[in-house]
Order: structure tokens, then C-alpha cells, then sequence
């Protein structure tokens, strides 16, 4: 067997009759002569994009108790204040974005 060919079996024979396997520490495993790996990950995201999301969500309270936190923090922070808007001028437009924080064990948070 050629030892630069990429394609020939790293284990002995004797390891394949008695059973053995050897094993990877980068998490590979050899598939069809080659290396490969898989990741696969299932995600459910329910992140509100807007408050009818958060109307409609299982953790509507918890959406509606960070949504007043953040805007409390604001305020106290006098990042603004709130003031009326003279007649001849257009109020700026802002979009809130909320993100989905799990705890350790992973459960919502918030």
C-alpha cells in the first residue's frame, strides 16, 4: 500500500479482526475512505419581530417586562425625553430588536 495515497486505511488489519476502533479526537470519522464531518442543529427561533408577535407569544410577559426594562434604562440613562413634537415637524422613525436569551440550562429568559 502506497503511504501518500490519501485513500489507503489508517488501521492496521489486526486492529479491524480484533474488533478495535479508532477514534478521532477532532470528532471524525472515516467515511468511504475519506474524513467527514457533520453538524446538525435544530432551531426553533420565536423571536418577536414586532409587538403583534409579542401579542401572540407564549412569553408575552416576559417579551412586554424586557420591552419596559430597556425602555426604563433608556429614560434613566437620559439617552431622551420624551417631548411633544412641534406641529410643522415629522417624528424619526425607530425599530425595536428584540433577541432571545436562554439561561444555563436553557430555558427562555428573556
Amino acid at each position: 500500500m502506497d503511504e501518500t495515497d490519501p485513500s489507503s486505511a489508517t488501521s492496521d488489519s489486526s486492529d479491524e479482526e480484533s474488533g478495535e476502533v479508532d477514534f478521532d479526537p477532532n470528532g471524525l470519522e472515516a467515511v468511504s475512505g475519506g474524513y467527514h464531518q457533520v453538524h446538525a442543529v435544530n432551531v426553533v427561533d420565536d423571536t418577536p419581530q414586532s409587538f403583534k408577535d409579542i401579542e401572540a407569544s407564549p412569553n408575552k410577559a416576559k417579551w412586554l417586562e424586557a420591552t419596559q426594562d430597556e425602555y426604563d434604562s433608556l429614560v434613566n440613562n437620559g439617552t431622551w425625553t420624551l417631548t411633544d413634537l412641534p406641529p410643522d415637524r415629522k417624528a424619526l422613525e425607530c425599530k425595536l430588536i428584540w433577541r432571545t436569551k436562554f439561561d444555563a440550562m436553557g430555558q427562555f429568559t428573556k
